[in-house]
């Protein structure tokens, strides 16, 4: 996590955990050191705190394998925790207040901004099940080892948002893998609305315009929202989302259907902001250049970079939460909230809504 960038975005999502809950209750993060090295990281203890691991994120609070104990309010330590199978730790303190962590980046070699949503809180208390929504970026440079940890994740269906121009330059291992439905929908990204984003004048300017045009993706979108919530509503996750660099098809996407659960809006732009944490501008740049990429997602970055202003290159480039939370706003101001979005404009039924949450939720 960049303090400058932080610094720069005035720090309100800076206060919060990428795995944990509001200040004053029982958090935490589970950030990877090695191969078999995690470090614990956890505040709003009281009491005693028991550390169970399980690899079954279904399993309930508590039951799994006792690792640790805690006597600390707050601190950090080092677990021996293996990178696959994946495990997930849970801690329960004196008082009965507890959680359950996950590593956010899952520790693929050969991973894009591979990550799971669980954790987050809703506005009612309850969290997002690890283990049920996978995002991620372009999955062509996926180890043998990596595709194999895949498949132990129990994925059933590969949401691939990108073009087939895009799909084509970088192909995805998951097209045609057994046991993986794989999804993919014909439509044409608006570029001349991304041509103006990147000739911005402003810094303002940039970023109404990168919100407007997250409104425009999202409608393109539609096919796979319908899809990805029939999917999600009978129960058949998990399921893994992406675009080529898992930040803006993939992000708006999971902007929507993450309010819909009812995160707070807080959580969901920490969650677009990650992206630029686990896929940072120099690896976007250095991705841009490569020739193998000529035809791909960023060969549009590299040809406009000639007539872009800083303002919009950088707009584009970077994972701003300002700019997903003028979309949202946006939204909430022409359609009265995301729940509202979906039903007009998706067609997406408060039913399903209902049911998705049921499933992608718990207590």
């Amino acid at each position: 996590m960049r303090r400058g960038f932080l610094t720069e975005l005035g720090a309100p999502w800076a206060l919060r955990s990428a795995q944990g809950r509001l200040a004053g209750a029982l958090s935490g993060e589970l950030l990877r050191r090695g191969r078999d090295r995690v470090t614990l990281r956890w505040s709003g203890a009281t009491g005693p705190v028991s550390v169970t691991a399980t690899d079954d994120p279904t399993s309930p609070l508590g039951v799994g394998l006792a690792i640790t104990q805690l006597t600390k309010g707050r601190g950090q330590r080092s677990l021996t925790l293996k990178t696959w199978p994946r495990s997930y730790v849970d801690m329960i303190d004196a008082k009965g207040a507890s959680v359950r962590l996950g590593e956010r980046l899952l520790p693929f070699t050969g991973g894009r901004n591979f990550r799971d949503i669980g954790g987050y809180e809703t506005d009612s208390g309850a969290v997002t099940r690890w283990g049920v929504i996978f995002r991620s970026g372009a999955m062509t440079a996926l180890t043998d080892d990596d595709r194999a940890a895949l498949r132990r994740l129990g994925v059933k269906y590969a949401f691939d948002l990108r073009s087939a121009i895009e799909s084509e330059a970088e192909p995805s291992p998951l097209k045609g893998l057994p046991g993986i439905k794989y999804v993919t929908h014909t439509y044409e990204i608006p570029l001349e609305s991304f041509r103006t984003l990147v000739r911005a004048p402003t810094q303002a300017e940039a970023r109404a315009m990168a919100s407007e045009f997250y409104l425009q993706v999202a409608k393109l979108l539609k096919p796979y929202m319908q899809e990805l919530v029939g999917v999600l509503a009978n129960d058949a996750a998990p399921v893994v989302i992406n675009c080529s660099a898992g930040k803006d098809r993939t992000g708006i996407l999971l902007a929507l259907l993450m309010s819909a659960f009812g995160v707070n809006r807080r959580s969901v732009l920490e969650d677009f902001r990650l992206s630029e944490v686990y896929f940072p501008v120099r690896k976007q740049m250095m991705l841009a250049r490569r020739r193998d990429a000529a035809r791909g997602a960023f060969a549009e970055m590299r040809a406009l970079r000639a007539d872009a202003t800083r303002f919009g290159m950088m707009t584009m480039i970077r994972a701003d939460p300002r700019v997903m939370a003028g979309a949202l706003d946006l939204i909430d101001h022409r359609y009265g909230g995301p729940c509202h979005y979906l039903a007009k404009e998706l067609n997406v039924s408060m039913e399903e809504i209902t049911r998705m949450r049921a499933i992608c939720l718990m207590s």
